[in-house]
């Protein structure tokens, strides 16, 4: 079976007391992570972040991001890991003088995401430090 979840940005307060008040099942929460990360190399238009966070019922992750920049234009291609599998992900969106807003295709995963699917919104705000911080919001399908 395929379960479906999504979290509309107005019931994100709403997911997150659910997630809390409940046990953790990997198939049973919304897709909602919010990180921080760092830029750790840049070559040209080509760079690469690394970011570490949490995801709502999911648990802890890290992922290295290797982003190209084309103007303002931003394609990324990137691995979440979690304890216990990764989730694979497909990023485009356009980049500000300290933003970044996009779109998320999830493409596949392993463990216990392996055939997950999925897409939502994709941000990152500068955090005047030399990091940043990324959200990801809306919807994973995973095959249980």
């Amino acid at each position: 079976m395929v379960r479906c979840f999504s979290v509309p940005g107005a019931a994100l307060a709403a997911g997150l007391v659910l997630a809390l008040a409940s046990p953790a099942r990997a198939d049973g929460y919304p897709f909602q992570a919010t990180g921080k990360g760092v830029t750790v190399s840049t070559r040209g238009n080509e760079a690469t972040d690394a970011i570490e966070g949490t995801a709502t019922g999911l648990g802890d992750w890290t992922e290295v991001a290797d982003r190209i920049t084309r103007g303002t234009k931003v394609q990324i291609s990137t691995t979440m890991t979690f304890a216990d599998g990764e989730l694979f992900f497909d990023i485009e969106g356009t980049e500000g003088v300290e933003s970044f807003s996009g779109t998320y295709t999830i493409t596949g995963g392993t463990g216990r995401f392996e055939g997950a699917t999925g897409s939502g919104s994709n941000t990152a705000t500068s955090n005047g430090d030399g990091s940043f911080t990324v959200v990801f919001d809306g919807t994973i399908c995973i095959d249980d």
